[in-house]
């Protein structure tokens, strides 16, 4: 009878255990809602017009702004209602011959202008190489909360084939006011397919630019990816369409974004939970 009771214990006992250890974390996770009936189209998407890879930042004064690939450029939009509507799109950078202008990130500085990073991307033209055309990173300021853009610099130039290309600019700024331009590079591996993470560095709000950029992160004989940043609690991912998705915290009023692929939208979510 002892053995009978030690075997009901032993094998009991651990079960009530792990069972109260899923109901404690159950409680204590939170989940998100998506208000489906505030989805919201943001920018036009037809058959001759693109909508691609978006980035979304709230303003200092409450509007939000996304930047997105538009037709081979890079155009912006702003709601001044938290992604209720959205205004007419903004030409950043235009198709220039050759390139695909792509992957932008943007910042907004303390002075209040807007700072756009983007990665001039060229194509093969009959089959081939334009040898005068080269994968590059690219910035240009806005100073009237992105209803124009200017300040166009080139910052870096890569290889001008595939291989041997720059990628995906992430831009931050730290306290003391310098901006730091992350990206993945090629451009220094021409033997191999290898590619780091680099830096380049300005102390005059995006005007110039360190010139040789800093290795940050190299492993050889593979390859590196940008990692993309969370500042003051907003993350932003990439996508392959236009989802945006303004969510907004029980315990917060402010704003967060990210995306969702194959769509032209933004729609409203809730965290519940403790």
């Amino acid at each position: 009878m002892k053995q009978r009771w030690a075997w009901l214990i032993y094998f009991f006992i651990p079960q009530i255990i792990q069972a109260q250890t899923r109901q404690v974390a159950e409680e204590n996770t939170a989940s998100i809602l998506w208000d489906q009936s505030s989805l919201r189209q943001v920018s036009p998407l037809t058959a001759s017009h693109s909508a691609n890879y978006a980035r979304m930042i709230q303003l200092s004064n409450g509007n939000l702004l996304c930047v997105y690939e538009s037709d081979a450029g890079i155009a912006c939009t702003i709601s001044h209602n938290l992604g209720d509507s959205w205004l007419q799109p903004v030409l950043v950078a235009g198709q220039v011959e050759g390139f695909h202008m792509a992957v932008p990130d943007v910042l907004e500085l303390p002075d209040r202008s807007l700072l756009v990073a983007y990665n001039p991307r060229p194509h093969k033209i009959n089959g081939g190489w334009d040898t005068t055309r080269h994968f590059a990173i690219r910035t240009k300021k806005s100073y009237d909360q992105g209803k124009t853009w200017q300040d166009e610099r080139l910052i870096y130039e890569a290889g001008y084939q595939f291989e041997d290309g720059c990628w995906e600019p992430a831009l931050l700024q730290l306290p003391a006011g310098e901006i730091q331009l992350f990206f993945s590079d090629e451009g220094i591996y021409t033997k191999s397919n290898e590619q780091n993470i680099s830096v380049l560095r300005s102390a005059d709000k995006g005007l110039s630019w360190s010139r040789k950029p800093e290795i940050v992160s190299f492993t050889p004989a593979q390859t590196e990816t940008v990692t993309r940043r969370k500042v003051a609690g907003m993350e932003v991912a990439s996508s392959l369409g236009l989802w945006f998705w303004a969510l907004k915290s029980a315990s917060s009023s402010a704003c967060r974004s990210a995306s969702r692929p194959l769509a032209a939208a933004a729609s409203k979510a809730f965290i519940v939970g403790p």
